[in-house]
């Protein structure tokens, strides 16, 4: 499904990591809110949906993707055969084996050319077309081939022009009137923050892994050169990309700033993207998940198997060790105790937990605030006032209260975005929505 159902969580080896700062906070309140209703706003009639992004959302009928507005109005035709979400008011969009951009009327801004593409992030936006690389590194303009009907297929290039060929993207910039700003010559690309964008210098040469990766500014100048060799890039949030390098069989994390300067020497396995001012890393062997701050220093050690926190919306994160959970805060010290056979992060002063097979809602004290009056076998963090719970494999919805307003009957639900949340029924895909 390419619905986004869930907190966005990351599973490596044991260790869970749950940020559910990424999303929508649907208030500026540090109030708890109350919501009284969650109904079903557009029955379960679509192939796949997505949650909503700028007051639209690309749902899928017939194996074409189209969009609707807030009240669930048809505002772009079904005639896309993929889609991202919208991002500065465009979206990427797929017909055939190319990508094009749309407006939010689902105006066409660029034409549909671009063998990839990537959302749009400070007016501009990563785009590529194929160019065919022969064993000898020439490259060849498809232009040329345009008789061949199977040239974009990577597996029928051998075919053509001989064994070793290789396809491959070459990126650059489009701003939001859909003009190359900066050319089309490298062969990767992150997106744009600050200022800065980071791209893989590109030659021809078959061999790309071992070109440097460069940070660009918005006019294409190269800021500076990655202090790295044979590296892999992340994407940039909250100032910080993240780097990693080879080391025998493993690739060894770290982050740079914006400037290029190294904040964080690779050193872990993984790293994940700051939220918050903090940053998940994971040691070399899997076995430790800990958090970093700006500077880079690691504030919350490698010795839980999962954290769970909502960008800066409280100084209380939660975290296991074994089968338990319980909260740190942000400089590692230990708040609320170990007991808990579950627990999220706090959203508006309030977290859900669970303890003696029974789902609880706490205050930043650790002090219970309201109890649920039904027995669950999992549940989320609350966003936008609700939390989703399953009880006998179905999805359903809590409020702060621990009031069930919504029974559990959906085999899936998402967090809500804009006061929707995609639902799925019976393998269809519909939107429910809140009542406050």
């Amino acid at each position: 499904m390419k619905s986004t159902l869930g907190t966005t969580i990351t599973i490596i080896a044991g260790i869970t990591l749950v940020l559910t700062g990424l999303t929508g906070c649907g208030t500026d309140s540090n109030q708890p809110v109350l919501v009284t209703e969650v109904t079903v706003g557009l029955p379960p009639t679509y192939e796949e949906a997505h949650d909503f992004s700028e007051g639209l959302a690309w749902v899928k009928n017939k194996g074409k993707w189209g969009a609707l507005d807030l009240d669930f109005n048809q505002v772009i035709d079904f005639v896309y055969d993929d889609v991202l979400d919208f991002s500065e008011g465009r979206a990427a969009v797929k017909v055939g084996g190319l990508w094009g951009f749309v407006d939010q009327q689902g105006n066409l801004t660029t034409e549909i050319i671009y063998s990839a593409a990537k959302s749009y992030s400070e007016g501009l936006a990563a785009v590529a077309q194929w160019e065919v690389v022969l064993p000898d590194n020439g490259v060849i303009d498809l232009d040329r081939f345009a008789s061949v009907p199977d040239i974009l297929e990577a597996d029928e290039l051998p075919s053509v022009f001989g064994p070793g060929v290789r396809q491959i993207g070459i990126f650059g910039f489009i701003d939001l009137g859909g003009e190359e700003v900066i050319p089309q010559k490298y062969r990767m690309a992150a997106s744009f923050e600050g200022g800065v964008g980071a791209v893989q210098l590109w030659d021809g040469n078959i061999d790309s892994q071992s070109k440097p990766w460069v940070l660009i500014n918005a006019q294409g100048e190269i800021v500076k050169e990655l202090p790295y060799s044979s590296i892999h890039i992340s994407a940039f949030h909250e100032g910080r990309l993240g780097v990693g390098i080879d080391d025998g069989d493993d690739t060894l994390w770290g982050f740079v700033d914006s400037s290029g300067s190294e904040i964080v020497r690779p050193q872990y396995g993984k790293i994940y993207a700051y939220d918050g001012g903090l940053a998940g890393v994971v040691n070399v062997e899997r076995t430790g998940l800990g958090l970093v701050d700006p500077g880079g220093d690691l504030v919350v050690p490698l010795d839980y198997q999962g954290l769970r926190w909502d960008g800066d919306e409280s100084e209380l994160i939660a975290a296991t060790k074994g089968d338990l959970w319980g909260y740190v805060d942000r400089t590692g010290k230990e708040i609320l105790v170990f007991v808990y056979d579950d627990a999220h992060s706090f959203k508006n002063g309030r977290a859900l937990v669970s303890r003696d097979g029974r789902y609880l809602i706490i205050d930043e004290t650790g002090a219970e605030v309201a109890t649920t009056h039904h027995e669950y076998e999992e549940a989320t963090a609350f966003d936008e006032g609700v939390a989703i719970v399953t009880r006998q494999g179905l999805k359903g919805c809590l409020n702060i209260q621990g009031e069930e307003i919504l029974a559990p009957s959906f085999d899936e639900i998402s967090e809500f975005h804009e006061g929707r949340a995609v639902m799925i029924k019976d393998g269809q895909a519909g939107f429910l929505s809140i009542s406050k």
